[in-house]
């Protein structure tokens, strides 16, 4: 796992870690209603289908949340934590 060396116990999430994973889970169901509509306002009569609008979408959170989870780490903030 990229989050957390190795080590014994259980991974558990940090309350940073819950704020992180339902950003993004908000996120994506928040762009599978606005996707289509968003794709359709800014690119009308082009044939980008509400399908292809949610892919864009997805991938957008995707790096977008990589960039947030680089600068998470950054600050020594943990997404995981192990119980002892």
């Amino acid at each position: 796992m990229q989050y957390m060396q190795r080590g014994a116990g259980p991974l558990s999430l940090a309350p940073s870690g819950r704020v992180y994973f339902g950003a993004a889970i908000v996120l994506l169901i928040v762009g599978w209603f606005a996707a289509p509509v968003i794709g359709e306002t800014f690119w009308p009569n082009t044939g980008a289908t509400p399908t292809l609008m949610r892919v864009v979408w997805c991938l957008a959170t995707y790096y977008v949340f990589i960039v947030i989870h680089r600068v998470i780490k950054s600050r020594g903030t943990q997404i995981f934590v192990r119980q002892a």
